[in-house]
């Protein structure tokens, strides 16, 4: 376990001091954002946000792999579910404006890559299970093309994802 990592109130309450208004007003480290963050978190927002309808067609289509097939199913639904935690990290950054607290920077910018990569193998691995689903029904391959299609393309979208993200250079502002 890591040492650094802030767990208790108590230790989020000191970073904050009462102003002569009665206001809280933060004192802990502050963070700055990347080089061009206002067009990268666009462009995050952007690709996730396909990603997500991707996969939701996805989802929509009429593939025999999503009707009972475990091994589908749930790396989808895996999919579904980090990708809205993924936006829910950019959205907490994109609240924040330029500069980031402490907490918010170790909640959502420093696990948003390790999240993507969750994300893209959850993709991968749907993709993977509807074509060992379409081989397995040999004769009916056609309706799991589309749903490996979408993930495959929603992959696509998270990895250029995760290439911006690694991109990004954080600076401690104070």
């Amino acid at each position: 376990m890591m040492k650094n990592r802030k767990t208790t109130k108590k230790e989020y309450i000191s970073n904050f001091e009462k102003d002569k208004k009665g206001m809280y007003r933060y004192t802990g480290k502050m963070y700055a954002a990347p080089e061009n963050w206002q067009k990268k978190k666009i462009q995050l927002m952007g690709l996730l946000g396909i990603g997500l309808i991707l996969q939701i067609i996805a989802g929509c289509s009429r593939s025999g792999a999503m009707k009972n097939t475990f091994y589908v199913i749930l790396p989808y639904g895996g999919c579904i579910g980090m990708s809205l935690y993924c936006l829910y990290h950019l959205y907490e950054l994109y609240a924040e404006g330029d500069a980031f607290k402490d907490y918010i920077y170790e909640r959502h910018a420093l696990v948003m890559g390790r999240d993507l990569m969750i994300l893209y193998i959850f993709c991968m691995v749907t993709a993977v299970g509807a074509m060992l689903y379409g081989i397995r029904q040999a004769e009916n391959i056609l309706p799991e093309i589309p749903l490996m299609l979408t993930e495959i393309a929603a992959a696509f979208c998270t990895a250029f994802a995760i290439r911006t993200v690694k991109t990004f250079q954080w600076f401690q502002k104070s």
